[in-house]
């Protein structure tokens, strides 16, 4: 920047901030200073907030940050940027009250400053002052129009307090302008799964259409809006509706969310259900209708086949299945006969996965397939649809990965448990959401501030234990987002550990070890762990108390375990089910458990927290949910006497639904901890929905 340059820049600066003697006496050379220090200030905060970064080297980072500021203000004490950033690194190191000081300081040197706004819009947003964070990001944005930021954070604090609505209308225009944004994406859909369509909405349905079109998000946080939409499109909930073919094979939003989300509607599955039947019975397809079976087979794949049929459409699958199987002995076939080859492939693919049909699982049909799909010259929807198809068909599962193992899994319902995830990993996930890198400690005194936990002295690192792993998703989610920590991840399952392995991979994570072993058997670990974290598993073993002492054993002392358990109550539309399968006889073949799942949709305002659940509507997930091989469940007072002979204190409660938590506090307002199980166990009598995921609580080891 030329001398003329920092001149009149400083006078800019002198002319928003009071006339005082630090800045009369300023010269450009000092200003000079002050600016490239602030630049470096800047550059160090910003990688604070960098993943993969170890606490220390986070401290490092702040540390000379402030050493920046310091200087700065040794130069000119009144440089409202410095005091903000001081701060803000006070406001991320939990000192509110230094935060606060700070940033009173520097507004009263800087009252139209729009950073200093922005940082005590943070500050009251830490305090859960949500009123008062959004009239200051409100003053930020009026300072500086252009603040992206600000314009987040006031749409997060509308989040935060529920108010989807408005903060759906903030981060819809904010994806617009930077659709990489990790924490817009994701809080843009923490909206978008709260909502529903009152209509069919053209400016919707692009915005959907966009939306499934992003990376790095789970798009079936979008499946309820999306068929609340396609309802009113189609009147699904007329029943003398009917839905032209044609018009579908035209609906572009219909035909991505069929590719790229699982539907959990009951509706959406009735409509998916009929359009696929109607295309297995005809005769003939053109192009746009072989694309939309196309699209009905990615469906199937992403909920696993899930939906289903009746003897009529099995025998005209054993047909197609046996004209094909014809077809492929032949040297050559003519186009024709490629054709007829591939529409009845896709026909069989709609219905149930390509690799039940041996005969047609080869390369041979692969090539035939692709040679077809060459041939046909309709542009590049269709042809790049069936590759995507082709390579979910076609792709084996990594049975190639090999993991430490620990002992022998030799417990009854082990080996049951075990059969079940080897066959049905569980759960379906397609990607990580994204958080603001942390440290545990800090998530802690957010969920439950007298945790108690602390690292020993000298301790830099975290030991995280996942009993129970599954396909990975939380693991890996401790693992990405908070620093310094090193997890072991096992889980009973080999096929669940290699989904979990392939996501670490593909995540190029380094801080997670994956183990193949039994509950049962952890004691050879010969390890302490400071948090260990185990929800949805001990209720699916022979003795959950069991399973729970050789976890606390693994545990040090002062150390916290997580635990997620069913609660009796909510879970007593499951409990009639289950009475239903053994009635029965239903047993866990695909087969069965559709023909469970085709009763239940049938009478579906009879089970309401079943079709509410998103397990309900992938094949893996309804096993989970309903065919599991052992389930126990439990009150608040069985909790209290599970964690008195465990021999560990009750924490408290996490992951409670806002409006739930409020209801209990005002009903119990001397429970400051909300950690009471006698007055638990009298307001979930009362409200019976309270824990319908599973109760989810801290305990901790003396």
């Amino acid at each position: 920047m030329s001398q003329a340059a920092l001149q009149t820049e400083f006078a800019k600066s002198r002319e928003r901030l009071p006339q005082s003697h630090a800045t009369l006496e300023m010269s450009p050379a000092q200003w000079q200073m002050v600016n490239k220090l602030l630049q470096k200030c800047s550059r160090c905060y910003g990688r604070t907030l960098e993943l993969g970064l170890s606490q220390e080297q986070v401290a490092q980072l702040r540390q000379r940050c402030k050493d920046y500021c310091r200087h700065i203000l040794n130069i000119y004490p009144e440089c409202a940027d410095a005091l903000a950033l001081l701060s803000r690194i006070a406001l991320d190191c939990n000192e509110l009250g230094k935060a606060h000081r700070l940033i009173e300081q520097a507004l009263q040197y800087a009252p139209k400053s729009s950073v200093c706004w922005f940082s005590l819009g943070h500050i009251y947003l830490a305090e859960g002052k949500h009123k008062q964070a959004r009239e200051c990001f409100q003053q930020t944005v009026i300072l500086d129009p252009n603040h992206f930021r600000a314009k987040a954070a006031y749409a997060y604090s509308h989040l935060n307090q529920g108010d989807i609505v408005p903060a759906f209308n903030i981060y819809k225009r904010l994806i617009w302008q930077n659709p990489e944004d990790p924490h817009v994406k994701t809080n843009l859909f923490n909206c978008l799964k709260q909502l529903t369509a009152d209509g069919d909405n053209k400016d919707l349905d692009e915005q959907l259409k966009y939306y499934l079109s992003l990376d790095d998000v789970d798009h079936s946080d979008l499946a309820g809006l999306l068929a609340s939409l396609l309802e009113h499109r189609y009147q699904l909930n007329d029943d003398n509706s009917q839905v032209d073919i044609a018009r579908l094979c035209k609906d572009k939003l219909y035909l991505q969310g069929l590719q790229v989300l699982i539907f959990s509607a009951p509706s959406i599955e009735d409509l998916n259900s009929s359009v696929r039947e109607h295309l297995l019975y005809a005769s003939h397809c053109n192009l746009d209708e072989l694309n939309l079976k196309v699209c009905l087979a990615m469906q199937g794949y992403n909920n696993e086949h899930v939906i289903a049929y009746d003897d009529t459409e099995r025998l005209f699958i054993e047909s197609r299945l046996q004209q094909s199987e014809n077809l492929i002995k032949r040297q050559q076939l003519s186009t024709q006969e490629q054709l007829t080859l591939l529409d009845n492939w896709v026909s069989l693919v709609m219905y149930e996965p390509a690799i039940v049909f041996k005969a047609l699982y080869n390369g041979n049909l692969l090539n035939h397939l692709l040679d077809t799909a060459a041939s046909i010259n309709d542009g590049d929807e269709l042809l790049n649809n069936l590759g995507k198809l082709l390579k979910r068909s076609f792709h084996s599962g990594d049975d190639k990965c090999e993991f430490k193992k620990l002992g022998t899994i030799s417990d009854s319902i082990s080996c049951k448990v075990k059969a079940q995830y080897e066959e049905n990993p569980y759960p379906r996930w397609l990607a990580l959401p994204y958080q603001s890198p942390s440290v545990y400690q800090d998530a802690l005194d957010t969920a439950l501030p007298e945790h108690g936990f602390s690292l020993r002295p000298g301790q830099k690192t975290i030991e995280v234990l996942v009993a129970g792993c599954g396909t990975g998703k939380h693991a890996l989610q401790c693992a990405r987002y908070f620093r310094n920590t090193r997890v072991t991840a096992i889980d009973i399952s080999h096929s669940s550990l290699a989904y979990a392995k392939s996501m670490a991979d593909h995540y190029e994570l380094h801080n997670i070890e994956f183990i193949q072993a039994d509950i049962l058997e952890l004691e050879q670990l010969n390890q302490q762990f400071d948090i260990i974290e185990c929800s949805g598993v001990l209720h699916h073993m022979h003795s959950p108390l069991q399973g729970a002492r050789v976890l606390k054993s693994l545990l040090r002392p002062g150390g916290l375990m997580k635990i997620g358990l069913y609660s009796e109550r909510a879970r007593a539309e499951v409990v009639q089910c289950r009475s239903r399968i053994r009635e029965q006889g239903l047993s866990t073949s695909a087969k069965d458990m559709r023909e469970l799942r085709r009763q239940l949709l049938s009478q579906a305002e009879q089970w309401p927290s079943i079709m509410a659940s998103p397990d309900f509507y992938n094949l893996s997930g309804c096993r989970d949910l309903l065919f599991h091989a052992q389930e126990h469940r439990f009150t608040p007072l069985q909790l209290r006497d599970f964690c008195d002979d465990l021999g560990v204190d009750f924490l408290g409660f996490v992951r409670v639904q806002n409006a739930h938590l409020q209801a209990y506090r005002n009903t119990y307002p001397l429970d400051t901890q909300c950690n009471n199980l006698d007055y638990w166990e009298a307001f979930e009598s009362r409200n019976p929905s309270t824990f319908g995921t599973m109760y989810q609580f801290y305990v901790r080891k003396n």
